[in-house]
């Protein structure tokens, strides 16, 4: 970005300093005689005093000979404000030849030491302000000085050859919005990335029926969004409904939003963007968030605002238009709607009754849960029990600041449950690149479990990582022919002076572990029917179970051995590759041992046709053992006896579970087991009875009662309720 090319001339209101390379009185002979030419400055971008300068602008200051990197200090060059005694701002120096690029410093929110991890200034303190930590504030007069050989440190070439005279440029930033790029159609949409903790979304593929976000994420964190770059206008993140924070469910219930309190801080330069919301305090346990960036968040000219979420912007579109064909046909159902434009549901089956289920289920998520479906907001999560830990983040010495390696100096560690059964199929690793000279590097990664269960990753547990190269969120290229002489998965990535540049690893972890993997750090401990066990030490809390495994990844830059950087590790994180189990209530026969019929879907099992025996032809030997594994599930079944005069016709999901339910009894030596009983795939299944000891859970009982009941398989992943709505009689 070269600003001097589009205007400027010499402003007389400046009221500034504009002093050009002095005329040289010195003899031409003398000058032959000393053998080479005075050391000066030849041009400052176009020579011309500047104003309306944008806050990220570039000068290039050419100089006659080559200049020494060792007198390039902020004395010697520097950017200070006009006047007596005008303070030097902070400006970064790179040396092109004989051409000087002084770098402005981007407004940014700084932290109490150079760690990567360390915390902010807290607001209102000196250091918050991201104006006072860049070069330069908008609508203010400045001077660009070079330093001559009076001024101590002073610019020397190569040679030690010093300039005669300083020179002063004076040139004022712009107080308006002025585009920094010749064609504002040009400019590149201000664009969230990803997110820590991972977004995700819902999804045809899972019927609209599993509501997105990242689950058992720790109560006590930051919320980490990453950009395309765009520098950002540091006081439109703090103004009010600029970026939010919203608590929108409390134990899978939706209730009335509630917005958390915090602060949002920007570390940004030239090579990167990121923002951080950071909560007062720790967030509620068992509860769901959603962070939204509103329309006054914009870049640094104040006009560029934040590109919208592209796949929850379709869902909006596809249920805006469901609402008005809904609207206009109140008495059909909501599965015989008219399809929306095929534009819209790319991803959607040619079956119609599927798309009816579509259709429903969209149209329900939508009304109690806009969140979903509000393509401003970035991403969803949900937090996990009060007392589940955080990750504990390794001590990763990044070592000094180095002009000839590059370095990873943030590893970033994924937050909640990744995988099939949380954040999403593939993994997302962000990592933090510098290399003072923004070579590119390449970098090698890893991952390692606990293999032999010893409590330990030890060095022989860690094996090469798989790349998803056509996920659009992974950053790294091909290392090609490099790869060939170095063992071990090797991309390269960009790399940038300062603060670094972003980039993300995505792993499908799928292909290296498996699909049925389930490596927790620590998790709820349920009974086999699955039903949470309280901490006996800790009234009110679910006891948890500190399993202590999970995976770490870790990072180098590769230089060539025995040259390679440091490993560079994540904390551990959790990992679930595969899938919630689900059933479906059937009849209900009553008497004094009721006889319920339910199905069991899961879709790790192997039993692909419901029909209990190892089809080879099928495939069904997923991981070649020789052996059907039709993946057990418990039951939990729960009843809520109704109450004279209590409509339950029109309770949503919601308001059902907000109902008081007891456990239902097994009945001894009737129906299956409860504790463990095969699944199958949906929609096939595999049909069972429970027995529910009516007699014993409700003597001499006559009236109606509701039904509901949950899942849990051997990995103890817990499936959601299921309602049985038409309440059943019992007794005369």
């Amino acid at each position: 970005m070269r600003l001097a090319r589009r205007s400027m001339g010499v402003a007389c209101g400046l009221g500034l300093a504009l002093i050009i390379a002095s005329v040289d009185t010195e003899p031409a002979s003398a000058r032959r005689a000393s053998g080479a030419a005075r050391f000066r400055v030849t041009a400052v971008d176009d020579g011309g005093s500047l104003e309306d300068v944008w806050l990220n602008h570039v000068f290039e200051v050419r100089f006659t000979a080559r200049v020494s990197r060792k007198s390039l200090t902020n004395g010697s060059i520097a950017v200070r404000r006009s006047g007596v005694g005008g303070e030097h701002r902070p400006v970064r120096l790179e040396r092109r030849g004989n051409t000087v690029r002084v770098i402005s410093v981007l407004p940014t929110h700084r932290r109490v030491s150079d760690l990567p991890n360390a915390d902010f200034f807290p607001p209102g303190s000196p250091e918050s302000d991201a104006y006072a930590n860049g070069t330069l504030r908008r609508g203010e007069y400045y001077q660009l000085v070079i330093a001559g050989k009076s001024e101590s440190p002073a610019v020397e070439s190569t040679t030690g050859a010093r300039m005669r005279r300083s020179q002063v440029i004076g040139f004022r930033t712009t107080a308006g919005p002025v585009f920094p790029w010749e064609q504002p159609a040009a400019v590149p949409p201000l664009t969230v990335l990803f997110t820590n903790p991972l977004d995700a979304d819902v999804s045809a593929a899972r019927l609209y029926a599993h509501t997105a976000g990242t689950p058992s994420v720790p109560i006590d964190i930051d919320v980490t969004l990453f950009t395309n770059g765009i520098p950002l206008r540091p006081e439109t993140l703090r103004s009010s409904g600029a970026i939010e924070l919203t608590l929108v469910e409390e134990h899978g219930v939706p209730v009335t939003a509630r917005y958390v309190g915090g602060d949002v801080v920007v570390e940004q330069d030239r090579n990167r963007t990121t923002i951080v919301f950071r909560p007062a305090e720790p967030l509620p346990p068992n509860a769901t968030f959603a962070l939204r960036i509103g329309s006054r968040v914009t870049d640094l000219t104040g006009i560029i605002g934040v590109r919208n979420h592209l796949r929850r912007e379709r869902l909006r579109l596809i249920y805006n238009w469901l609402s008005q064909a809904r609207s206009g046909n109140p008495g059909l159902p909501p599965s015989s709607l008219p399809n929306p434009p095929s534009n819209l549901i790319p991803d959607w089956p040619d079956d119609q009754d599927q798309r009816g289920v579509l259709k429903r289920n969209l149209l329900e998520l939508g009304d109690l849960r806009p969140w979903q479906i509000d393509w401003q907001v970035h991403t969803i999560f949900t937090t996990g029990p009060e007392n589940l830990p955080g990750p504990t983040l390794p001590d990763n010495d990044v070592g000094k600041p180095s002009r000839k390696r590059a370095r990873i100096t943030n590893l970033y560690t994924p937050l909640g449950v990744q995988g099939n059964a949380g954040a999403g199929r593939n993994v997302v690793l962000p990592f933090t690149l510098v290399d003072e000279r923004g070579r590119p590097a390449l970098v090698e990664m890893q991952y390692g479990i606990d293999r032999n269960a010893d409590g330990e990753i030890a060095e022989d547990e860690f094996r090469q990582l798989s790349a998803d190269r056509r996920d659009a969120r992974h950053t790294g290229r091909y290392a090609g022919k490099a790869r060939k002489k170095i063992r071990g998965t090797v991309f390269k990535y960009d790399a940038a002076p300062g603060l670094g540049s972003v980039n993300a690893f995505v792993w499908p972890a799928v292909f290296d572990l498996g699909a049925g993997v389930h490596l927790l750090t620590s998790q709820r401990i349920y009974t086999a029917e699955g039903r949470p066990i309280p901490d006996p030490n800790n009234p009110g809390f679910e006891l948890l179970d500190p399993i202590n495994r999970g995976v770490v990844v870790r990072m180098r830059v590769i230089r060539g051995r025995p040259r390679d950087g440091d490993w560079v590790y994540t904390a551990p994180f959790a990992l679930d590759n595969g899938n919630p189990p689900a059933l479906a209530i059937g009849d209900t026969v009553p008497g004094a041992a009721t006889l319920i019929e339910w199905t069991a879907y899961d879709e790790d099992s192997e039993d692909r046709n419901g029909n209990g025996v190892l089809d080879l032809l099928l495939l069904e030997d997923t991981n070649g053992n020789g052996w059907l594994e039709p993946a057990p599930l418990g039951v939990a079944f729960d009843y809520h006896v109704v109450g004279v005069g209590e409509d339950l016709d029109d309770l949503t999901l919601p308001e059902l579970s907000q109902l008081e339910w007891l456990p239902c009894t097994n009945a001894a030596g009737l129906g299956d087991p409860d504790d463990g009983v095969p699944s199958a795939p949906f929609p096939v299944g595999r049909q069972h009875t429970f027995a529910w000891d009516t007699s014993g859970d409700l003597p001499g009982f006559s009236g109606q009662v509701l039904l509901r009941a949950r899942p849990i398989d051997e990995s103890r992943r817990i499936g959601p309720w299921e309602y049985r709505r038409e309440p059943i009689t019992l007794g005369d």
